[in-house]
Formats: structure tokens, sequence, C-alpha cells
């Protein structure tokens, strides 16, 4: 049953990695609270049901049919739960940030800071560090604040 599980997610997090990748947002108007149906499109599916339903139609088994036949509870698409799993992949990728950051000889620490209209405060920083013979940049991390 594990084994099944995490063959369940392998779709579902390349899928979230490919709108992430890609600067694309998950969800649509109206696509949560309501069962997902490979063969049935909605106009308002955000692009991960989307994505789905095109990996479905183009022959993944695992989408097609492991995540369509499991049992609710283990379909891993509700919003709460990609949310979920978006924070996991964060964290990874900020782990390995900082893995490279460790080993490299030298790096430094970019903090922007801007305010929108409303007041509400956003910080932004990044780092910059040398290896493997060339210079990188990752973001690390926003902060949101709300000047009221």
């Amino acid at each position: 049953m594990v084994r099944d599980n995490r063959r369940r997610l392998v779709p579902i997090l390349k899928t979230i990695v490919f709108c992430e990748r890609n600067g694309l947002p998950l969800r649509g108007h109206q696509d949560t609270g309501r069962e997902f149906m490979i063969d049935e499109s909605n106009e308002s599916d955000g692009n991960f049901r989307s994505l789905l339903r095109f990996r479905a139609d183009s022959g993944d088994k695992t989408v097609s049919h492991d995540i369509i036949m499991a049992p609710k509870n283990a379909r891993y698409l509700h919003p709460e739960i990609q949310n979920e799993l978006i924070e996991i992949i964060g964290e990874e990728v900020l782990q390995n940030t900082v893995d490279h950051i460790k080993e490299s000889e030298h790096f430094s620490v970019l903090a922007d800071e801007t305010t929108d209209v409303s007041g509400k405060e956003q910080l932004n920083v990044c780092v910059r560090y040398y290896a493997g013979g060339k210079i990188c940049e990752d973001f690390l991390r926003s902060r949101w604040e709300s000047n009221c």
C-alpha cells in the first residue's frame, strides 16, 4: 500500500514542479470541491488538473488508472495537499541551495524590500555564491508584512 501511494505521488509531484518551473498557477476558478474526472474537461479547471488530464490522455497509466482508481483519501489532488507538497518541495530546494552555499568558497546575501500602494511590504532574499568555477545566484525566500 505504501509503495502504491508513493507511485501515485510521482506524476502529481512532477506536475506540480512543472507548473512551478514555468510560473503557472495550479488552480483555476472553481476546480476544488468536486471530484476529478479524467474524461470530463471543465473550463474552470486549473493547470494542475488540466496537465494531469493531458498526461492521462497521452498514455500515462499511473495517472489514468492508479490515481482515478485510488481510494478518495489517497488521490493527493486536494488543494491543501498541493500546498503541502509545494512546501515540501520548497524546503528540499532550499536545503540543496544551502548545501551548495556551504561547499562554496565565498557567498553574499542580497536583500531587497519594496512596499506596494496598500502598505504591504515584501522582502526578497537571494544568495550569490561561487561554485564549480562559476558565480551562481539563487532565490531563497520572500516575506510579506502589512504596515497597518
